[in-house]
């Protein structure tokens, strides 16, 4: 899960907070970007957020736990399940994920692109989650969607919004996307916003 020819440290190599051991990325096989770590105690797996063994603890999903191994000053950060909205922005047609995953960013749309699209892509979404995505912009262009409560948990979720091109050419002027996930805390309350975004893309 790291970019190919970064590492700096070897096997059985004594390192110190703040040590540099390589550089996030996904060379290999590993399906997007992201960091993969292992901490082991005479020879058994521990889970640094909650400090105990993999194997019987569960893991802390408020990033509230008071036996982690990380510095109290980066406790907060590293809670599971913080980030939501990871990525979004304006293409020139529908992107995938697989995609976004190799080339990082689509192809911004032109005057003459045959569609104009707003994606976003999201982790740690929750069963019950819900997305709305909105794109507004000159002459009348919007659109405007939201998702059915999601059926189970995602790791990984992506969405777009947009429009086909029907005529010669889009109207210049600025495009508005956003994009926000809605959670609901507890059964029978309201849905509240929990992670959004906006983006804004001028056309000449």
């Amino acid at each position: 899960h790291l970019k190919r020819g970064s590492i700096v440290v070897k096997p059985g190599q004594d390192v110190k907070t703040g040590d540099r051991l390589g550089t996030v990325g996904y060379s290999g096989t590993a399906d997007f970007a992201h960091v993969h770590l292992t901490v082991r105690h005479n020879g058994k797996v521990i889970d640094p957020f909650v400090g105990g063994e993999a194997a019987n603890v569960a893991c802390d999903l408020t990033g509230q736990a008071t036996n982690g191994l990380w510095r109290n000053v980066l406790s907060s950060a590293l809670g599971y399940g913080k980030f939501v909205i990871i990525d979004s922005g304006f293409a020139a047609a529908p992107p995938s994920n697989n995609q976004m995953e190799r080339d990082h960013r689509p192809v911004a749309p032109r005057l003459d692109s045959q569609a104009l699209v707003f994606y976003a892509r999201m982790i740690n979404l929750r069963k019950g989650d819900r997305i709305t995505i909105k794109v507004v912009g000159p002459e009348g262009f919007s659109v405007d969607n939201e998702t059915k409560p999601l059926d189970r948990n995602k790791a990984m979720q992506f969405i777009y919004a947009g429009k086909k091109l029907r005529a010669e050419r889009w109207p210049a002027g600025q495009y508005k996307g956003g994009v926000s996930v809605l959670r609901r805390s507890s059964e029978g309350e309201a849905a509240k916003v929990i992670s959004r975004r906006r983006v804004v893309f001028e056309l000449p």
